[in-house]
């Protein structure tokens, strides 16, 4: 498993320690990290790439398990940063493809070139976000960051059963 970025830890060690404004700023951070792998890798090796970042991250943030620290704002600034990232690299498209599936993650859609696709899923995260608070981090973690819903409820310290309907509410929306 790869290693965090070294320009990454001591943001992330601020996020885990809820210092104000380190989310954000480790969020730009992953971001910046992710452009140049994004702009000069093909597809599948910008999955590959996403998906080692996000294992290191997770990995990471397992080592803050002092009191007073936390992996919540690590993982959503992740989640974030992946959502930002590809977000600029899609086209403007409105379309998307009827009766298609949803995937589980954002990296599933990468993969497989639906850039319409994850246009339309940013789309729908905005207005999830500005109506049901709760839903848009549990599908934030789950669609980009690739956290599988018991973990999010280690994450954001819910039952697992609100995890599971604050995701559910989420995937209603992104399906349409």
């Amino acid at each position: 498993m790869a290693a965090v970025p070294t320009v990454l830890q001591p943001l992330i060690d601020e996020a885990a320690a809820s210092v104000p404004g380190a989310r954000d700023r480790l969020s730009a951070a992953i971001a910046q990290v992710l452009d140049p792998v994004l702009d000069r890798e093909p597809p599948a090796g910008q999955v590959d790439a996403l998906r080692r970042l996000l294992a290191s991250l997770r990995a990471g943030v397992g080592q803050h398990s002092l009191p007073g620290r936390s992996a919540q704002p690590v993982l959503l600034a992740a989640a974030d940063a992946v959502r930002l990232a590809l977000a600029a690299r899609t086209p403007g498209s409105t379309s998307q493809r009827e009766g298609a599936r949803l995937p589980q993650t954002a990296l599933e859609l990468l993969a497989e070139g639906a850039l319409d696709q994850l246009e339309h899923a940013n789309r729908i995260f905005v207005e999830i976000e500005r109506e049901d608070a709760p839903a848009a981090q549990v599908a934030r973690l789950r669609f980009y960051a690739g956290l599988d819903l018991p973990e999010i409820a280690a994450v954001l310290e819910m039952s697992s059963n609100n995890v599971r309907r604050a995701w559910n509410r989420a995937r209603a929306r992104l399906r349409g």
